[in-house]
């Protein structure tokens, strides 16, 4: 067993300020790129592993917006409730996370209740643990990969059962060669829970995916969009916002990041949001992105500037299932094909 790895706050300036290209409507076309120096994230990976990176080619995980993409103007109800500056930004790592195994043939099978029904039986390494903080006070999600590397089964308040199997609230099995939404989940989105997990190494060479960001139950609209497919919650009645589950939200194309003064790893997080984005996929307590626990030490110089960075934010008006990440050219490469066991799909 090992816990998976891979290389692979202040308040900001007044937000009529903060983007490039103005106010006045929409941004169906974007100001061009900045000239960014080289960097070793530009170096685009040419191979991949479901494990490390999982979902297909043309999942909205791995999808680049495209470089015309429409963004909503800064005083739309949307983006005006993605900045509230009424939370501080978080990225959610040592605690409140996503904890991911890979399991082995020799790991014990281990049954997991769902509801008091077996969901499933699976092999679980001794280790696996979920995240903190511990029960009862915690979402308690714990990902375990089968030891093919072809699927996760997703967990939801997991706990131990005295036999070695254990209790969930909700089990989801999600196939690491789909497109990791629509097929069911364990988080208030319907998709995969590891979806827009930053994983270990990726600040340093570049966070080639969306991000996932739940918000703050003030900041959320009771609806749902693509890439959504439910709003898998009990609380509607508290959404009071603006932002839909399933939104896209993302740094225009134009904006300069390079000029900000930002860490490098507060920039590394900001590329990945200029060109890939955010899905909203659940609600917190606040705004909050998402590391592996493990990546809690290559995260924490961003959060420093995650404020200044949301105030930059916008929402995506033209992402559907049929134009993901918005219209234009795409603002990085396509993912690689798939490797290992499975058919991309």
């Amino acid at each position: 067993m090992f816990v998976l790895s891979i290389l692979a706050c202040q308040p900001s300036p007044s937000d009529a300020d903060v983007d490039a290209g103005g106010d006045t409507g929409p941004d169906t076309r974007p100001d061009p790129r900045p000239d960014d120096t080289a960097r070793a994230e530009d170096v685009f990976p040419t191979s991949r592993q479901a494990v490390e990176w999982p979902f297909s080619t043309r999942s909205p995980w791995n999808m680049p917006l495209g470089d015309a993409a429409a963004l909503s103007v800064t005083d739309d109800p949307c983006t005006v409730s993605l900045r509230s500056r009424g939370y501080t930004p978080w990225i959610n790592a040592e605690k409140w996370s996503h904890p991911i195994f890979l399991s082995s043939e020799g790991d014990p099978a281990r049954e997991i209740w769902a509801d008091e029904e077996l969901a499933a039986t699976a092999p679980v390494p001794e280790a696996a643990t979920p995240a903190l903080p511990e029960w009862p006070d915690t979402d308690a999600h714990m990902h375990i990969i089968d030891p093919l590397g072809q699927y996760v089964d997703e967990m939801w308040k997991a706990r131990r059962r005295d036999d070695g199997g254990w209790d969930v609230d909700s089990w989801a099995r999600v196939d690491l060669y789909g497109e990791g939404v629509g097929t069911g989940g364990v988080r208030v989105y319907g998709g995969s829970a590891i979806a827009g997990l930053i994983r270990v190494g990726e600040v340093e060479a570049g966070i080639h995916h969306a991000l996932s960001l739940a918000l703050a139950l003030d900041l959320l609209a009771p609806v749902w969009v693509w890439p959504a497919s439910e709003l898998s919650t009990t609380r509607e009645d508290d959404y009071l916002g603006a932002v839909a589950t399933g939104q896209l939200v993302a740094l225009p194309p134009g904006f300069d990041i390079g000029a900000q003064g930002w860490s490098e790893e507060g920039e590394a997080v900001a590329r990945a949001l200029q060109h890939y984005g955010a899905y909203v996929t659940d609600h917190a307590s606040g705004f909050a992105l998402y590391a592996a626990p493990e990546a809690e030490a290559d995260v924490d110089p961003a959060r420093d500037d995650l404020a200044d960075i949301r105030s930059h934010l916008r929402c995506v008006t033209d992402n559907t299932q049929a134009t993901p990440g918005g219209a234009g050219a795409r603002l990085a490469p396509l993912a690689p094909e798939l490797e290992g066991a499975g058919t991309e799909g």
